[in-house]
C-alpha cells in the first residue's frame, strides 16, 4: 500500500512541539471544543475570536502576532470587491446571511495572519500531534453519534434566544445541537456531522486532515487502523465523493511521487502501471456492471438530491452570466429549487456571489497553497520524507476536489480550521525557500573564497 506518512526518525526530531504556533493550534481547538455548546457561533463567528483570546491571554501570552503573507493580501482584495457586490443584495434575509459570511471570512482571515506569524518551523509535522487530536475527536463524535442517534441538546444561545429566533429553520439549525442528521442511505438513517454544521464539511476536514494523523503513528497497523477510522467517517457522513476521494488517494500520492520525485518512486511507478493495466482489464471485461453498481450507489439511491444539484449549477451559471463580474452578493432563493442559487459549489457560488474576479482571487490561494505543498515535496530530502509531502499534496488535492460540490464558506469550524492549515503550509514553504536560498548562498561564498586561497 502507497498510503503511508513519513517516520519520525527519518525527518527530524520526533519531539512534541512546543513552539508558539502549536500552543495557539492548541488553543483554537480548545475554543472550538467551548463555542460549540454556547451555540452562538455560527451566526456570530467572532464569538471563536473571542474565546481564543481569552485562552491565549490566560494561559500563552497577551501579545497577538500578525503579518499579512501574499494570499493574506488576495483574500484582503476579495473582502473589498466581495463588499462591493453586496449592494446588490435587497432581501433583509439576504443582508444578513451575507453579514454573517463576511464575519467568517475576517475572522479566518485574522487566524491566517496569526497563525503565520507565529509559525517557526518549515516541517510540517511538528503540527502531527494537534492535527491528530482534531481528527480522533471527529471520530469519537462520529462514533458517538452512530451509538446514541437521539442524542441532541439545546445550546445555551437556544436557552436565551427570543421564540422569533429558536422558531426558525436557522435558528433550530444552529442553535440546537447534535452531532448529526437523519437521512436514509444504503440502509442506514444516521448521518454524522460531529460539531460542523453538515456532514459535508466534516468530510472534507477528515480528507484533508488525514495525513497528519497517520504521521502521528509509528507502526504500520495503526496508520491502516487511522485510515480505516476516516473512511468510517465519510461512510456514515454519507460523503460519497469523499469515500472515493480517499480510496483514490494511494494512487494520486503515487503520481506525486512519480512525477516530482521519480528516483524515490520505483514502487510508486509500477503500482500505477499496474493500477492503469487492471483498471482497463476490468473496464473492458465489467463495463456494463461497474457502470450499473455505481449508478446504483452514488445516483440512484439519492436521485433526488443529484437531480436538484444539476438544476441548481444550471440555473447559477446562467445567472452569473448575466451579471459576471459584479455578482448577486449573496445566494438568491428560486421558488422552484429546494436550494439557493450560489450554493453547494465553491467555485461556482464564488463566481455567482462576487463575480469573476473575486473569485479567481480566492481560488488562486486554493491554488497557491497546492504550489506550497509542491514546493516541500520538491524539496524534500529523505524518502520518507518525501512520501509525506505526496500525501500531503494527495490529501490537498482530493479536499479541492470535493470543494467543487460544496461551499466551506457557509461552516465557520470548516473556515477557520482551512485557512489556519493553509497559513501553516504557506509559512512551511516559505521558510523552506528562505533556507534553501541562504544554503545556496553560503555554498557559492565558499565556492568562491576556495580558489583565491
Amino acid at each position: 500500500m502507497t498510503l503511508t506518512a513519513a517516520e519520525p526518525a527519518n525527518i527530524g526530531p520526533a519531539r512534541n512541539n512546543s513552539t508558539l504556533a502549536s500552543k495557539r493550534l492548541l488553543a483554537l481547538w480548545l475554543a472550538i471544543l467551548v463555542c460549540w455548546p454556547l451555540g452562538a457561533e455560527q451566526l456570530f463567528p467572532p464569538l471563536i475570536l473571542l474565546i481564543y483570546i481569552i485562552i491565549c491571554r490566560s494561559s500563552i501570552s497577551k501579545t497577538f502576532p500578525a503579518e499579512i503573507p501574499f494570499n493574506g493580501k488576495l483574500i484582503l482584495a476579495f473582502l473589498f470587491l466581495a463588499v462591493f457586490s453586496a449592494f446588490r443584495i435587497q432581501e433583509n434575509i439576504r443582508v444578513i446571511t451575507f453579514t454573517r459570511d463576511f464575519m467568517i471570512w475576517a475572522t479566518a482571515l485574522f487566524f491566517l495572519c496569526h497563525f503565520y506569524a507565529c509559525s517557526e518551523t518549515g516541517n510540517l509535522r511538528d503540527y502531527a500531534k494537534y492535527f491528530s487530536l482534531a481528527f480522533w475527536f471527529f471520530v469519537l463524535t462520529s462514533i458517538l453519534y452512530v451509538a446514541f442517534p437521539s442524542f441532541e441538546f439545546p445550546s445555551i444561545a437556544y436557552l436565551v434566544s427570543p421564540s422569533s429566533i429558536t422558531d426558525t429553520m436557522m435558528g433550530k439549525r444552529f442553535l440546537m445541537k447534535s452531532l448529526g442528521e437523519q437521512l436514509y442511505f444504503l440502509g442506514f438513517t444516521d448521518r454524522v456531522s460531529s460539531i460542523f454544521g453538515s456532514p459535508i464539511h466534516l468530510a472534507c476536514l477528515v480528507v484533508l486532515l488525514l495525513p497528519f494523523a497517520m504521521a502521528f503513528r509509528r507502526s504500520a497497523w495503526s496508520k491502516g487502523l487511522t485510515f480505516l477510522a476516516a473512511l468510517f467517517i465519510v461512510f456514515f457522513a454519507q460523503a460519497r465523493l469523499a469515500m472515493i476521494m480517499l480510496l483514490i488517494m494511494p494512487i494520486v500520492q503515487s503520481i506525486y511521487m512519480a512525477t516530482f520525485k521519480t528516483k524515490r518512486a520505483p514502487f510508486d511507478i509500477l503500482l500505477l502501471a499496474a493500477a492503469s493495466l487492471t483498471f482497463l482489464v476490468f473496464a473492458a471485461a465489467y463495463f456494463d456492471e461497474i457502470t450499473s453498481s455505481l449508478s446504483d450507489l452514488f445516483f440512484e439511491r439519492r436521485r433526488g438530491s443529484a437531480e436538484a444539484r444539476g438544476q441548481i449549477y444550471s440555473l447559477t451559471w446562467n445567472w452569473f452570466l448575466e451579471r459576471p463580474f459584479i455578482g448577486y452578493g449573496t445566494q438568491i432563493d428560486v421558488p422552484e429549487l429546494d436550494y439557493p442559487l450560489g450554493s453547494h459549489s465553491t467555485p461556482l457560488g464564488l463566481m455567482f456571489k462576487h463575480g469573476i474576479i473575486a473569485a479567481t482571487l480566492m481560488i488562486t490561494v486554493l491554488i497557491s497553497t497546492l504550489m506550497s505543498h509542491i514546493s516541500l515535496l520538491r524539496g524534500s530530502i529523505t524518502r520518507q520524507e518525501s512520501r509525506f509531502h505526496a500525501l500531503l499534496c494527495a490529501a490537498y488535492t482530493c479536499y479541492l476536489m470535493l470543494l467543487m460540490l460544496n461551499e466551506f464558506i457557509v461552516d465557520v469550524y470548516h473556515t477557520v480550521i482551512l485557512f489556519v492549515y493553509i497559513a501553516l503550509v504557506t509559512k512551511a514553504a516559505t521558510l523552506k525557500k528562505r533556507k534553501h536560498i541562504v544554503l545556496e548562498r553560503n555554498r557559492r561564498m565558499q565556492d568562491t573564497v576556495v580558489p583565491a586561497r
